[in-house]
């Protein structure tokens, strides 16, 4: 049985016969980018599928309420009416790779409630390490409610809990 990202790296090659790894890589990661590191490792996926390799898949959705073949349909229906049939890119998946200003909203956006993270910790794991304009971005007034510090470090999380802890007095 195959993982959704499986699902969804199979569907996108059934979709778009023809089409290089590099240009299936970046219609998986532009219609769901939180089952990749980056754009890079959706096009490793796709090269790792096609040589009959399994791929690791972390299980982000199970905060969701529906089941796991309801969130499987979910992701191929999503594929099914937003790949684009030509190579080229809509103005959303230029976006969503390119700019940092997207890819730092939709990293801010993972972030749970409860969950604290250490500024190079947050860093590396949403794939924002070396981006250009990254820190710029981070230091935004969008972002500063996702942000607070403790003893000198930045620290990331879910504005609620960021506004709790800076009320108890824990983060500044």
């Amino acid at each position: 049985m195959l993982n959704p990202k499986e699902q969804l790296i199979k569907k996108v090659i059934e979709e778009n016969p023809g089409l290089g790894r590099i240009s299936l890589g970046r219609i998986a990661y532009s219609i769901d980018s939180s089952m990749f590191v980056n754009v890079g490792s959706a096009q490793n996926a796709v090269k790792s599928f096609k040589e009959g390799r399994r791929l690791k898949y972390t299980g982000r959705f199970e905060e969701r309420d529906s089941s796991k073949e309801e969130q499987i349909e979910q992701i191929v229906h999503k594929s099914s009416h937003s790949v684009n049939k030509s190579l080229a890119l809509t103005e959303e998946q230029l976006r969503i790779m390119f700019d940092i200003k997207v890819i730092v909203k939709n990293a801010l956006e993972q972030l749970k409630e409860g969950e604290f993270w250490m500024d190079q910790d947050f860093v590396k794991r949403f794939g924002l390490h070396g981006k250009p304009g990254m820190r710029q971005a981070l230091e935004s007034i969008e972002a500063s409610k996702f942000r607070g510090k403790a003893g000198g470090k930045v620290i990331w999380s879910h504005p609620n809990s960021i506004e709790k802890m800076k009320n108890e007095g824990i983060l500044i």
